[in-house]
């Protein structure tokens, strides 16, 4: 990061608590552990795609927790972020 910072350069963050990916889609791991809903869905070509239940309490709070820690960590970092996008869910645009 210190490279980052001397070159000018800026940071983009992409929160995301799944991911469509064809071939690798994904979801934490560690979110079963927890007890943390998954349910599986129909999505484009992909069969029982395993996505996190967002409406679930568990994984709510701990989606949340993750992005409050997020900011914590670089509220007032000397590298600033060009922009940073915590999609819970929908298409690929950051904000």
């Amino acid at each position: 990061m210190e490279e980052t910072r001397k070159a000018g350069q800026r940071l983009a963050f992409r929160v995301m608590c799944c991911s469509t990916r064809p071939g690798n889609p994904y979801h934490p791991a560690w979110l079963a552990d927890v007890g943390g809903r998954v349910l599986l869905s129909d999505y484009s070509d992909t069969k029982d795609l395993a996505i996190p239940d967002l409406d679930d309490a568990v994984v709510l709070e701990r989606h949340l927790d993750f992005i409050r820690r997020l900011g914590a960590r670089y509220d007032g970092h000397p590298i600033s972020t060009t922009w940073t996008s915590a999609r819970s869910a929908g298409g690929a645009s950051g904000t």
